[in-house]
């Protein structure tokens, strides 16, 4: 099981995790860029700021993506909210997420 934390100060906050799967990084990318307005990802994604800073994904069948994710707010319960939603999206994902492009 992966857990994302974020880590910062109250004029900057981020997650950043390596090691990542294929999965993962689909998953991670599809919750920050998800642009359908009345979806939870846009939701908390648009309250706290988040955008994608940074991805490589995984190859070759192993886990060794990398990802960077910014937040542009002060509100660390905002933050908090979008990465507990991102850990339950990472941790149990539904079918469309294993679609491999």
């Amino acid at each position: 099981m992966r857990t994302f934390k974020p880590y910062g100060n109250c004029s900057f906050f981020a997650i950043q995790a390596s090691d990542c799967t294929k999965l993962e990084c689909s998953i991670v990318q599809s919750v920050v860029c998800n642009q359908y307005m009345d979806s939870d990802d846009y939701k908390l994604r648009t309250a706290c700021g988040a955008f994608l800073q940074g991805i490589s994904p995984a190859g070759n069948g192993r886990a060794n993506g990398w990802i960077l994710v910014e937040f542009i707010t002060q509100d660390k319960a905002a933050v908090d909210a979008f990465v507990e939603h991102l850990n339950k999206r990472i941790n149990n994902p539904t079918p469309i997420d294993h679609i491999d492009y």
